[in-house]
């Protein structure tokens, strides 16, 4: 039985750099949000930020690179994002697809 590939566009990634523990956790599931310090000169936060308003949502996925390695990488869809000061929660879900970013 084939796996479905599912095509992600590099503009609907965008990348944060983890710890190799955090990274881990959230490989194998056990994490489902992501907790950053923003700013809003970043681009990914202002993308993150404009996603939030808009009435239909396009996909927008994470992509969490191993500081350790950082040829590991891992890729989750957005769901969800909450702001607070100067924080920024991020909730993700787990993709099963096979990924290829175009």
């Amino acid at each position: 039985m084939n796996k479905k590939t599912l095509k992600i566009k590099e503009e609907q990634l965008l990348t944060f750099k983890s710890d190799s523990e955090y990274f881990d956790k959230c490989k194998k599931g056990l994490k489902s949000e992501t907790l950053r310090n923003f700013d809003l000169n970043d681009d990914r936060f202002k993308t993150l930020f404009c996603w939030k308003k808009w009435e239909e949502k396009d996909q927008l996925f994470l992509q969490f690179i191993n500081r350790g390695n950082p040829e590991d990488k891992y890729i989750a869809e957005v769901v969800d994002i909450e702001w607070y000061k100067t924080l920024c929660k991020i909730k993700f879900k787990h993709i099963c697809n096979q990924i290829e970013v175009i």
